[in-house]
């Protein structure tokens, strides 16, 4: 299921590539460690693309389609130790929704105080089964959108961040 971004048009698309091409300048762009070779060099442009004329499954597609991930990666076993594991089949999935809905978010912010707002509101964008209580908890709460805007700027993201948590389904509106 796709995520409704409320507020994903030429305006918000345009914000979101500058805020993509202002991190790629600054050398912030972030990139996945389960890239491959081939990831880390497409990431950039499929970022972008999927910014101007895309969304987050259209970016999950192109980084399923064209092999970005690694096959399997290091991890540490519970009593000490490594071994090599499978990446998860949804890895690129997840990694795409974060990514996309991040700089969406940074896009609506940044509207926001370009129109004289100050907040933004937490809402559900995408669907979940189970959602988390904590996530639960934000839907309809305001944001600073100037305070949001740097925290989504932050490199490397803070996966902790609580509308950055992977898979919450949230988001931001003006």
């Amino acid at each position: 299921m796709p995520f409704d971004f409320r507020e994903l048009d030429d305006t918000v698309r345009g914000l979101m590539v500058k805020e993509i091409e202002d991190a790629v300048a600054a050398g912030t762009l972030f990139y996945c460690e389960r890239f491959n070779d081939t990831g880390t060099r497409l990431w950039p442009a499929l970022l972008l693309q999927a910014a101007r004329e895309g969304n987050e499954h259209y970016l999950a597609y192109q980084l399923e389609a064209l092999r970005t991930m690694k096959g399997f990666e290091r991890r540490r076993k519970p009593k000490g130790g490594y071994t090599l594991a499978h990446v998860p089949h949804t890895a690129a999935r997840t990694f795409a929704d974060a990514e996309f809905n991040r700089y969406y978010m940074c896009a609506v912010c940044r509207k926001a105080l370009a129109a004289g707002k100050k907040a933004v509101t937490v809402y559900r964008a995408k669907a979940r089964g189970r959602p988390r209580t904590q996530s639960q908890s934000l839907i309809g709460t305001t944001r600073d959108a100037a305070q949001l805007l740097a925290e989504l700027r932050r490199h490397p993201p803070d996966r902790e961040h609580p509308l950055l948590l992977p898979n919450s389904g949230l988001s931001v509106h003006s």
